[in-house]
């Protein structure tokens, strides 16, 4: 959750950081990474709860 929380935090300064238009070519790249993320990260929290039980 932490590398998640992460890169959110990252995207968002970067956001900041640069105009709208500057970012424009980064956005696909990062809306990816938190995606994949997001799936990685439930596939593991499945996994977990999958095995407690």
């Amino acid at each position: 959750m932490e590398e998640l929380f992460g890169n959110w935090v990252t995207g968002v300064n970067f956001y900041k950081l640069t105009s709208i238009y500057n970012l424009q070519p980064y956005l696909p790249y990062y809306t990816k990474t938190i995606c994949l993320n997001l799936i990685y990260q439930s596939h593991l929290l499945d996994s977990y709860y999958t095995a407690k039980q």
